[in-house]
């Protein structure tokens, strides 16, 4: 006889009403045994904030970051976001990308890979702490290979790990003359454009 609502977590519930018979009516005039918020388990923030730069897990979980940490949804409930399922960076995260399975956090002067099919079992692993990102308007994809500036060069990151694809075209020097963090990207024909 009892109603129930899930928590913040993959399997937590809370009593929300004792029910004398077959059926409950919301009227709003009763006060709940304990007050929920409307949108689940989103971190406090302004939603607006927190969902800017979020993106879609291939295997339908959301994935989005606030601060320095990585926030990760129960499957296909993008309202609920268990405080289990975050991972934590050392420094401020400034964009994540996907690449296939695999989230690219780019945090600090770092790039990270985050690999897995469940977001309560994801990998975390360093793949640069040399390449930051300079712009995050500079970020594009081309199949799963994502593109930025940093720097050295153009970077890619594909399975084989963050190359510097203009290594042979110019110096450190000359990369830097170029004001390489004002630089944006666009994609089209499988090709990328810098401007």
């Amino acid at each position: 006889n009892n109603l129930y609502r899930s928590g913040n977590s993959a399997d937590e519930f809370r009593l929300i009403q004792e029910v004398d018979n077959n059926e409950w009516i919301d009227y709003f005039e009763e006060p709940l045994f304990e007050e929920l918020g409307l949108f689940g388990s989103i971190p406090d923030a302004p939603i607006g904030d927190f969902l800017e730069g979020s993106i879609l897990h291939p295997a339908q979980f959301g994935v989005a970051y606030l601060r320095n940490i990585l926030y990760l949804s129960d499957f296909n409930k993008f309202h609920v976001w268990p405080s289990e399922y975050t991972i934590e960076f050392a420094d401020e995260i400034k964009a994540i990308m996907l690449s296939g399975n695999t989230i690219i956090v780019f945090s600090g002067e770092s790039v990270f890979g985050v690999s897995g099919g469940s977001p309560a079992s994801l990998s975390k692993y360093l793949l640069s702490n040399t390449a930051p990102l300079l712009n995050k308007l500079s970020l594009s994809r081309i199949g799963n290979r994502v593109f930025y500036t940093s720097t050295d060069g153009l970077m890619m990151i594909s399975s084989g790990g963050v190359v510097n694809l203009t290594k042979n075209h110019y110096t450190r020097n000359e990369w830097s003359d170029l004001n390489p963090s004002t630089f944006y990207s666009k994609v089209a024909d499988d090709s990328l454009f810098l401007e």
